[in-house]
């Protein structure tokens, strides 16, 4: 229950007397001092006048300009003063540092036009230090390539204006290990950008204490993410929670990773609540925030916003983009502006249209500082077709039903997403969509196709496109399922990750059994598809708290599942001899398992970064191709590497934490020719059991979904939606 007391007026502001933990409190006077009361005006900076009627804060306590611009604020320990600027005003500097005397001055400033666009960024992880290969949260010390991402920041803020973006919002991990230095890069890349930029923190914007301790530090929080200190933040870049009017819109920014660290969350819902009070009924609110807000948060947020209209939040954090509409607002997350995501997308920015009535957020934005080289056109000769089946697909895979490849894509003009039966000749037999959200995992028989969307949507469908049930695997706003469902001999489809693990008849769709008691969800996804065995289920959870896990199709009991500490899953479990399967882990490692008691037959180091693609066998040989494009051939009994070539770059291409080199996100396909490959760039490869690999076509397209091969023709879908089939 919110616990707000009224103890007194302030020029008709509210004071709060917070009631946030003790320990919070404590640590903020030792670190803030007791506080003191602050008076000031806010003026016209042309004419020196006072602007009545606006709202001066801390963020915990509330005043309103009287009719000569005065107000006044109560003593507290809060560091920062700062004004709420209002429709039609700006200023230079909307925020202070505590003091008894201050004075805002605002400048009259038009807004834009409607309809009108802006730019979300996130995750600029700007970056100073070196950082440590054994910190769980530098990951790009161990798969980065040196990205320069401060040149990035600049680069995604000048794509932002030549995209017509009439402002930008970048909602946290605004650096990646929260010094001072890297503060102030940040700083200086946000007074040079073309168009306006407002900023809110992520958790690596409060790990200063790591790289920069204090004798005064006193963080808190714990767990996969680390804990927080909040102090360096708002000394370089002001107050960690703000609201303010762009566009007509109420914007309001939350510090989401102090809040899950237990540092302030009752004082950020004290200061939602107070905040929201003081705007007037039907006034959109865009909510801005680094990670999706839990439950608990949204149901907050929509009692608070009761007289206003929630049009949309947006974060980021999962490096992963995701957009899901519910009752009217967007729920957006977009992937990293400097690097690429942990989803293979590339580095990015999403532009958002405001036309004073909705919200719309576009497929985001590739944003690159690498011009391509020339490439090998597409050949015209008769053994390539192409066929559009949407606007966009990123990651999943086709299938086969009925001799015909089964494939998602997606409609950015629609929102909706599809799912496209077309013949070996290039003829679309039939197109349905299934949602709103793009569908993510694929598995078919003759009998039977499950699609399942990002948001944990599952759709069951008959060859021929009729649809059997559809099933929600937990929460559509905060799920993000990227593995395909299993189905199993007994008639069972299993499907689902950490947040939520479902068994279902897969004639009828009924749950048997649902876990969503596996293990906190923290970031990592599940990259890889399972596996099953006569009675149990083996799924390749991305951590850090579980990883590979065997449960048992009947009842859902874990059967065995990896030891703490050991590294974590990213591929497809492939099952090979019997009872065994082959696995990619983080490393990169590839071993060779047993699937009844986890026990690891084989382990062997791989060189490359980042590696989710599936490793090939054919009995004897593992072909397997890391994430940056070097091929390894071994021993399927030993687990011995015989074999290690790079596959040539055909131009610059990107990968999780990176924005060079060769990327191979999709594993190897057998076909009459032997092994193909298909990399990032759309350069489709051949891999001969001996020799060099050959360049057999370059589509110039980026490619992120699995492939499939029925005869000799191989059907590759692209990121644009376009199917083209190659023959081979």
């Amino acid at each position: 229950m919110l616990k707000i007391r009224t103890v007194s007026e302030v020029n008709d502001g509210v004071n709060i007397l917070y009631s946030g933990e003790a320990r919070y409190v404590t640590s903020f006077h030792r670190a803030y001092g007791a506080g003191m009361q602050v008076s000031g005006f806010v003026l016209d900076a042309s004419t020196e006048a006072g602007l009545a009627d606006v709202v001066v804060t801390d963020g915990r306590q509330w005043a309103r300009t009287n009719q000569d611009g005065h107000f006044t604020l109560p003593s507290s320990p809060a560091r920062h003063v700062w004004v709420r600027v209002p429709r039609g005003w700006d200023t230079e500097q909307w925020w202070s540092s505590r003091a008894p005397e201050l004075t805002f001055r605002l400048h009259q400033e038009e807004q834009p036009s409607l309809p009108m666009s802006f730019a979300h960024l996130t995750d600029t992880h700007v970056s100073t230090l070196t950082g440590d290969p054994s910190d769980a949260v530098e990951l790009a010390v161990r798969h980065g390539d040196g990205t320069d991402t401060t040149a990035a920041l600049d680069h995604a803020l000048q794509r932002a204006a030549d995209s017509g973006a009439d402002f930008a919002v970048i909602t946290g991990d605004l650096t990646d290990h929260g010094t001072a230095a890297e503060f102030d890069h940040v700083h200086t890349a946000i007074a040079r950008a073309p168009l306006p930029v407002y900023v809110l923190p992520g958790n690596h914007d409060h790990y200063g204490h790591r790289h920069e301790p204090r004798d005064t530090d006193s963080p808190l929080g714990g767990g996969f993410l680390g804990d927080a200190t909040v102090e360096r933040y708002e000394e370089e870049l002001g107050p960690r929670w703000w609201s303010r009017t762009i566009a007509g819109m109420h914007v309001i920014a939350l510090d989401w990773f102090s809040a899950w660290c237990g540092i302030d969350d009752q004082l950020q819902r004290e200061f939602l609540a107070a905040d929201l009070a003081r705007v007037e009924p039907h006034t959109p609110v865009l909510v801005l925030t680094h990670d999706q807000l839990p439950t608990s948060w949204l149901q907050h947020l929509h009692t608070s916003a009761q007289h206003l209209r929630l049009i949309g939040v947006l974060s980021g954090h999962w490096h992963a983009p995701k957009v899901v509409i519910d009752e009217g607002c967007a729920h957006v997350s977009t992937g990293p502006a400097g690097f690429g995501g942990l989803d293979w997308s590339p580095p990015q920015l999403r532009l958002l249209d405001w036309d004073g009535t909705s919200l719309t957020p576009h497929t985001p934005t590739p944003v690159t500082n690498q011009s391509s080289n020339p490439v090998v056109p597409p050949p015209a000769d008769g053994r390539h077709q192409s066929l559009a089946v949407g606007s966009g697909q990123h990651l999943g895979r086709i299938t086969c039903a009925k001799n015909r490849w089964i494939m998602p894509s997606y409609d950015d003009t629609t929102q909706r997403n599809y799912l496209s039966a077309i013949d070996v000749d290039g003829t679309l037999h039939w197109r349905h969509s299934l949602g709103t959200t793009p569908l993510t995992g694929l598995t078919s028989n003759d009998d039977q196709i499950i699609a399942a969307s990002v948001s944990g949507l599952l759709t069951c469908l008959s060859p021929d496109g009729t649809v059997l049930w559809t099933y929600q695997l937990g929460s559509h706003l905060h799920n993000r399922l990227h593995n395909a469902p299993i189905t199993t001999d007994n008639g069972v489809v299993v499907a689902g990750n950490l947040a939520d693990l479902a068994a279902l008849s897969i004639s009828t769709g009924e749950p048997l059994w649902h876990r969503d008691n596996l293990g906190p969800v923290d970031t990592l996804l599940t990259y890889g598809n399972g596996t099953a065995t006569d009675d149990t289920v083996i799924l390749p959870f991305g951590g850090p708290y579980r990883g590979m896990t065997s449960l048992e199709i009947a009842t859902g009991t874990v059967r065995w599942a990896d030891d703490s500490g050991t590294p974590l899953p990213l591929s497809d479990v492939v099952p090979v001899g019997p009872g065994d399967a082959l696995l990619v882990r983080s490393g990169p490692t590839i071993e060779r398992l047993h699937l009844d008691t986890g026990e690891i037959r084989w382990r062997t180091p791989l060189q490359g970064r980042f590696s989710t693609a599936a490793p090939h066998h054919n009995g004897h040989t593992i072909t397997l191709v890391s994430g940056d494009g070097i091929m390894h051939r071994l021993d399927i009994d030993t687990g011995t590497i015989s074999a290690r070539t790079t596959i040539p770059a055909t131009r610059s291409a990107h990968g999780p934490y990176r924005t060079t080199g060769t990327g191979a996100p999709t594993a190897p396909v057998h076909c009459a020719r032997g092994l193909v490959i298909v990399l990032i760039d759309g350069s489709v490869w051949h891999l001969p059991e001996h020799g060099q690999p050959t360049m057999l076509t370059d589509l110039n397209s980026t490619v992120t979904t699995q492939p499939a091969v029925l005869g000799d023709r191989l059907a590759i879908l692209d990121t644009r939606g376009t199917v083209h089939i190659v023959s081979l």
